[in-house]
């Protein structure tokens, strides 16, 4: 039953703007719909609605095309349950916005790397200079040891950090299926909710 529809119809009664017979009657006309609905429109490939929803979850491990089955799934499925449309916005939600933070990190990593490179290239020319082009290892001075500093911070961060990320894409996905096998729809962490 749409629980929804039910509590507007509900407060309309405890408004006033509905009798108690007029609530019942359309209390009852809701039951039929749903009754009506679910013998038409059955979930695809015949499964329960809680194993769609998991398999909905799962599917975006799949490499290269797990992405895009997941969406086709939303779509095949999202006209035949409320749980499986909100959780196939979820999942498309998820995916735009971890899409978005990899890009928005790139950026990042690509600006440190070359803040990075520009001071270890510019101190070389420095001693390059000093020294009648010859090269002093022993004089790198603190722009070269910054420069040095910051692309080992920024290659070992950013591998951890990939690493973490890596863990944290697989993991979810079977922590939504999990759920979504027992019947609740999973939103998953730090996603914007672009499509509502």
């Amino acid at each position: 039953m749409n629980l929804k529809k039910l509590e507007k119809l509900n407060e309309l009664r405890k408004n006033g703007a509905l009798t108690d017979a007029e609530f019942q009657q359309e209390k009852q006309k809701l039951m039929n719909e749903e009754t009506n609905t679910s013998a038409s429109g059955d979930i695809p490939f015949n499964l329960t609605e809680n194993t769609y929803m998991g398999l909905m979850n799962l599917i975006v491990l799949l490499p290269y095309i797990g992405w895009i089955l997941s969406i086709v799934a939303w779509i095949l499925g999202k006209e035949k349950s409320e749980k499986i449309d909100i959780q196939g916005k979820n999942i498309l939600n998820w995916m735009i916005s971890y899409l978005l933070y990899g890009i928005g990190l790139f950026i990042i990593m690509l600006f440190i790397s070359v803040i990075a490179g520009i001071a270890m290239f510019g101190t070389g020319m420095g001693m390059m200079a000093d020294h009648g082009m010859g090269f002093n290892m022993g004089g790198l001075g603190i722009l070269g040891v910054l420069g040095t500093l910051g692309t080992t911070l920024g290659a070992v961060g950013f591998s951890g950090f990939g690493l973490v990320v890596f863990l944290f894409i697989l993991i979810l996905p079977i922590i939504g299926a999990i759920k979504g096998f027992n019947g609740n729809t999973f939103r998953y962490p730090l996603t914007i909710s672009f499509i509502k």
